[in-house]
C-alpha cells in the first residue's frame, strides 16, 4: 500500500514545483535601450516612449529591479557578481528630450542611465537625418525625388502621412518613399551621407531648422544633464553603419569619438553603443583599444556569463505598459 501512495505523491510534489516556477518571476540582468521621450505618431521603429509611460516605468524598475549606472553593471559583469535583476538603462542618440524631460524625471527617481552622444551631429545642431528626411517627404510639394538616379514616387500629401505606428509596414505613398529613401542613405559613408541630405534639402524645398520636437541636445543642454545620474557615452562621431566603412574611418569613428564626446559633455566617455546596432570583429577591437569599458548592440537578449563586453545585447524599450515592461523582462 505504501508503495502505491508515493506515485501520486510524487506526481503531485511535481506538478506543484512546475506551478511555482510559473509564478515565481524570472530575474535576468538586462540593458534597457530607449531613444526619446515623447508622444508620437509616426513612429515605424518604437523610438518613443510617452511622458507619462516612462514616469510608470522607472517606479516599477525602482520597485522591482537593482538600477545600476552602465559603467557598474559592466564592472560586476566582469567580476562575475552581477545581480539577477540588475538593470541598466541607455538612450540612443542624445535627443534633446532626453535632457528637458527625461532627466529631471531620473533625478526624481534617483535611477541612474547614460545617453549615448554622436558628438558632431550633435554640433551640427540639425535634426538626425532620418528625422530630416520625415520632415522632407511628408512636407514637400513636390511629387517624387531622386535618389542615386532612381525617382522615388512621393505622391499626394495625406493626413494619414503622420500616423505610422511602431513595427508596422509602410502604408501610404509618403511612408513607403520615405523608407524607401531611408534604406538608400542608411548605409551610406558618413560624407556621401551628409551631401545626400543636402542634396534632399534642396530638391524639395526644405530648410534646415531643426523641430523642436525632433532635435538633438545642444551642447549646453548635455552639460547641464550631466550628473551623477545621467553620463554620456560614445555612438560613435556621426552616428554611421561602422561594417559600412573602410578600416579607417572606423577607426576615425570610434577612437576620436572618446576625445570629441569628452570635450562636447565635460565627461570622458567610459561606454559605446554602437549605431543601430551594426558591428563586426574589428569594431569590438577597436572599442576596446579606444579604452572604453564597454561597447553595446542592439541585439535583443538579456546579458548573460557568455555575452561578450564589446558586444553587450540591450533590451528596446517601447511604450508598454510597466504590466508588459514586466513581462519582457521576466520572458
Amino acid at each position: 500500500m505504501a508503495g502505491d501512495r508515493r506515485g501520486p505523491v510524487r506526481l503531485a510534489r511535481g506538478a506543484a514545483r512546475r506551478v511555482l516556477r510559473r509564478l515565481r518571476p524570472r530575474r535576468r540582468p538586462a540593458i534597457l535601450m530607449y531613444h526619446r521621450i515623447a508622444d508620437e505618431t509616426f513612429d515605424p521603429w518604437e523610438l518613443a516612449v510617452s511622458p507619462s509611460i516612462f514616469a510608470r516605468h522607472l517606479d516599477w524598475l525602482r520597485s522591482h529591479r537593482t538600477v545600476l549606472p552602465l559603467p557598474d553593471f559592466v564592472r560586476l559583469h566582469r567580476e562575475r557578481q552581477l545581480p539577477s535583476d540588475a538593470v541598466a538603462i541607455t538612450f540612443d542618440d542624445a535627443y534633446a528630450c532626453v535632457a528637458q524631460v527625461a532627466a529631471p524625471m531620473l533625478k526624481s527617481s534617483g535611477l541612474p542611465a547614460t545617453v549615448f552622444v554622436p558628438p558632431e551631429l550633435i554640433e551640427q545642431g540639425e535634426e538626425f537625418w532620418w528625422d530630416d528626411i520625415e520632415r522632407m517627404v511628408m512636407a514637400s510639394a513636390a511629387t517624387e525625388v531622386a535618389v542615386d538616379g532612381e525617382t522615388i514616387p512621393l505622391g499626394p500629401r495625406r493626413e494619414a502621412d503622420r500616423d505610422w505606428p511602431p513595427n508596422a509596414a509602410p502604408r501610404t505613398d509618403r511612408q513607403k518613399a520615405f523608407h524607401a529613401v531611408w534604406a538608400k542613405l542608411r548605409v551610406k559613408s558618413p560624407a556621401d551621407l551628409r551631401a545626400a541630405v543636402l542634396t534632399l534639402r534642396k530638391d524639395l524645398g526644405a530648410d534646415d531648422v531643426a523641430r523642436p520636437s525632433h532635435r538633438p541636445m545642444t551642447v549646453a543642454e548635455a552639460r547641464a544633464a550631466k550628473s551623477a545620474i545621467m553620463q554620456f557615452g560614445a555612438h560613435a562621431l556621426t552616428h554611421p553603419s561602422l561594417p559600412c566603412l573602410d578600416s579607417s574611418e572606423k577607426r576615425h569613428e570610434i577612437v576620436d569619438s572618446v576625445e570629441q564626446c569628452e570635450a562636447l559633455t565635460e565627461q570622458r566617455p567610459a561606454t559605446m553603443a554602437y549605431p543601430y546596432g551594426d558591428f563586426d570583429a574589428e569594431s569590438e577591437k577597436l572599442a576596446e583599444e579606444a579604452g572604453f569599458d564597454c561597447a553595446c548592440t542592439t541585439d535583443h537578449a538579456f546579458v548573460t556569463a557568455e555575452s561578450r563586453p564589446f558586444a553587450l545585447p540591450r533590451i528596446q524599450v517601447g511604450n508598454w505598459s510597466p504590466a508588459r515592461l514586466r513581462r519582457v523582462l521576466e520572458g
